[in-house]
């Protein structure tokens, strides 16, 4: 009888130890960020996430509160503690040259919805008037109309310096006379500026608007067809504002100085949209920290806002939590997971800011095409403020074409058992050294005089440069160079990256005639480009 309780006893602890599926406990700990997760949990935050991000999610608004309250009871929920006493932080955001609330912009009596059919740069003077204009007729006190094809240099580029030369266009069409100045895209939805000016400039003394390549078709192609003026009515000035935004943070607090921050994108990004699949995953991951008891490092889980205002939510939460190169290991950015394609394509960006990166990266290539951009200067997401404190930082996401906006949950859900996975990973290692990563050109020293009509594909992490558009007409389109050719030489120049590209175009003038050398489909090409 006693053999027999002894077997009995045996078998029950080692019962303890199985699950229903007759997996032992060690092997659904493996699995914690492995091929399983809870998709019922998952799906309930992101449809709550999605149910609060009805209305536009930016820094103070109502939406931003309620988000920040759920996303903190969440981390209540797991046993995250708060910071200071609180789950929400507030910070200020101080918005110099906003629209006032009484300016509009009007086209054939239709207001235009500023920030996504009409953009008002920084440097924008203010005024008021009524005005009845053509393209090409630019009479002296009157609005003028200058397209894009007119300004040259592709717009979008962000190694060009086509913000440049809307700036000094419009400062030599006040110089004629004109009483402001609106450009018009003529050219493709990809040559649209988003609302975000990173370089600053002296503003100018009268208004400046820029119509996006929609607003430019409806208003001055189609409702001004067969009509003998546009129609233009505004008044514009503007307001400096003051808002508070709001930062949600859950700390996971272990016996160690050092910190491991996780953090997602929470309010809405100009020309990106929402992430409330960031936001999902955020809370996905907190849930497995909390089970896994991962002790090494203090674990800092924060939803930001502030992304539009220049990142000020990721600084004022650097500065509140003391956050540092000497006490932060690391910093894991998710922003919109939610739009993995038929490729499985996923981008991750600042690879290069640590050496400890390649290896933690290389199990994400047996799920994923991993497209991994080195530079920690890359993008406009938050992780951008630790970069430049120098901790290392990633930031992970999907690539949507305009107007998708689909959601792919399955595939979120594998991307998050990733990181998952890569953050148990990391929590082995000691300290990771941060490397300062290659800077981008500095535009300001650079002087376009030509261009090739080619917008490079920045996330491309192969050598060369990789064509995403080729404007039509451009230099690159008449001599044949086509989307997903690769730029591999320039005259005797090899060009391994961008940068060689931009460095050897800012040498080239009108006149100019120059031999490239193409990779199509793994097979080069040369073609002979002459600048106009």
């Amino acid at each position: 009888m006693r053999v027999l309780r002894i077997i009995l006893c045996i078998g029950f602890v080692l019962g303890s130890f199985l699950s229903v599926d007759g997996q032992t406990t060690l092997n659904k700990v493996k699995n914690m960020f492995g091929t399983k997760t809870e998709p019922s949990l998952f799906d309930a935050r992101w449809k709550e996430i999605r149910n609060l991000s009805n209305t536009p999610i930016i820094g103070g608004s109502e939406a931003e509160i309620k988000l920040s309250n759920y996303i903190g009871q969440e981390f209540r929920s797991m046993l995250f503690k708060p910071y200071l006493g609180s789950y929400v932080h507030r910070f200020s955001i101080d918005k110099k040259n906003n629209v006032s609330d009484d300016s509009y912009i009007k086209i054939f009596n239709e207001r235009l919805e500023v920030g996504r059919e009409v953009i008002v740069p920084p440097f924008s003077g203010e005024g008021l008037m009524k005005a009845q204009a053509l393209p090409g007729l630019n009479e002296p006190e009157n609005l003028w109309f200058i397209k894009f094809s007119e300004v040259g240099v592709e717009l979008n580029n962000q190694h060009g310096n086509g913000l440049e030369k809307i700036y000094r266009k419009a400062s030599e069409a006040f110089k004629l006379g004109a009483e402001s100045v609106m450009f018009l895209n003529d050219d493709n939805t990809a040559s649209d500026f988003s609302n975000k000016f990173y370089e600053k400039k002296d503003n100018l003394e009268k208004p400046i608007f820029i119509l996006n390549h929609a607003a430019y078709k409806k208003y001055i192609v189609k409702q001004a067809r067969g009509k003998d003026w546009i129609n233009v009515d505004y008044s514009f000035a503007k307001a400096n504002q003051h808002s508070e935004g709001h930062n949600v943070v859950g700390y996971w607090q272990n016996q160690t100085p050092n910190n491991i921050v996780i953090a997602a994108r929470m309010d809405e990004l100009q020309g990106v949209g929402k992430n409330p699949s960031g936001m999902a995953a955020l809370l996905q991951i907190a849930q497995k920290i909390r089970t896994l008891r991962l002790k090494n490092y203090n674990y800092i889980l924060v939803g930001l806002s502030g992304t539009n205002d220049e990142w000020v939510g990721a600084e004022a939460l650097i500065k509140k939590m003391r956050l540092s190169a000497q006490n932060t290991s690391a910093v894991i950015h998710i922003d919109d997971i939610g739009g993995l394609d038929k490729k499985n394509e996923l981008y991750v960006s600042g690879v290069g800011t640590s050496p400890s990166w390649e290896s933690l990266l290389d199990p994400f290539s047996r799920t994923f095409l991993l497209r991994a951009i080195a530079s920690g200067e890359i993008g406009a997401a938050n992780h951008r403020a630790f970069y430049k404190k120098q901790i290392p930082a990633l930031n992970f996401f999907t690539k949507r074409k305009t107007g998708d906006s689909r959601q792919n949950k399955k595939g979120a859900i594998s991307i998050i058992n990733q990181i998952g996975s890569f953050i148990v990973a990391l929590d082995k290692l000691p300290m990771l050294t941060f490397t300062k990563t290659k800077p981008l050109p500095d535009i300001k020293k650079l002087n376009f005089k030509v261009s090739m009509g080619v917008t490079p594909d920045y996330e491309f992490s192969g050598e060369g440069l990789l064509v995403g558009y080729v404007k039509k007409n451009s230099p690159a389109f008449n001599s044949n160079v086509k989307s997903g050719d690769v730029i591999v030489r320039m005259e005797e120049y090899d060009i391994r990256n961008v940068n060689d590209y931009v460095n050897e175009l800012a040498k080239r003038k009108k006149g100019d005639r120059m031999m490239i050398k193409v990779m199509r489909n793994g097979v080069p090409k040369k073609m002979l480009i002459t600048f106009k």
